[in-house]
Order: C-alpha cells, then sequence, then structure tokens
C-alpha cells in the first residue's frame, strides 16, 4: 500500500517539489467520467482541490459517461493540446 500512496497524484502534489513541478507545465487538462467504473472522479475532485491550493493551473472536466469508448471526447482534448503545443 505504501507504495501506491507514493505514486498518488492527489498526494504527491502535496509535496512542493512536485507541485511546483506542476506550475512549470505548458497545460494540464484533466477529464473524467461521472459514472468512472473505478471512481475516478471522486479522486480527481480531490486532485483539482489540491491542484488549486497548490496554485497549479489545470482544466478539470467532467462529463456524463463511464471511462470506456470516451474517444469522442478528443474534440474537448485535442484542441488545448494543440494550442498549448503552438505556444513553443
Amino acid at each position: 500500500m505504501d507504495r501506491w500512496y507514493a505514486n498518488d497524484p492527489a498526494r504527491m502534489v502535496l509535496d512542493p517539489k512536485y507541485a511546483a513541478a506542476l506550475r512549470g507545465l505548458r497545460m494540464l487538462f484533466l477529464d473524467c467520467g461521472t459514472r468512472d467504473q473505478w471512481a475516478l472522479h471522486l479522486g480527481l475532485r480531490i486532485l483539482a482541490g489540491r491542484l488549486r491550493a497548490a496554485r497549479v493551473p489545470f482544466v478539470h472536466e467532467e462529463f456524463d459517461d463511464d471511462h470506456m469508448s470516451i474517444s469522442y471526447r478528443y474534440d474537448r482534448s485535442l484542441p488545448k493540446l494543440t494550442k498549448s503545443l503552438e505556444r513553443s
């Protein structure tokens, strides 16, 4: 369990070293279905709160679906990725 916790993003962001690295990203896009089979949306909400507290800029979106067959979400993520790459 210790290894799991050591690699948990919601815990890692509490470390100033990781928060600083995340602040250096051009873009951080996080999305998850509200009916995720593994309840990842609940963990993402915790992570989002901790990112806000650490002043890490990010985009957090939730959508009404589960974890599978969500390639239709590319219309949300790919334009954001493209825009962040254009700034290089």
